[in-house]
């Protein structure tokens, strides 16, 4: 199993590179079962959002399409 912990950038362009790398990892260890866990430091959908910037369609959708790709699913915390 691969355990991954992430603190991601505030900054749009360096969380896009993090994306990249994710991707990466699963093709490069994909059989292998992948629990990510931290602060990506953006969010799925804007209701998710309380304060800050507002985010846009991209910074979401980029972030919704990696974790798409690395076949990993958002358990909702409260």
């Amino acid at each position: 199993m691969l355990l991954t912990a992430i603190y991601g950038s505030t900054w749009q362009s360096k969380r896009v590179e993090l994306w990249k790398d994710m991707i990466q990892v699963k093709n490069q260890y994909g059989s292998f079962p992948w629990m990510v866990a931290g602060d990506f430091n953006v969010v799925r959908y804007t209701e998710e959002r309380v304060g800050g910037r507002k985010l846009t369609y991209n910074q979401l959708k980029e972030f919704n399409e990696c974790l798409d790709a690395c076949i990993l699913t958002d358990i909702r915390s409260h």
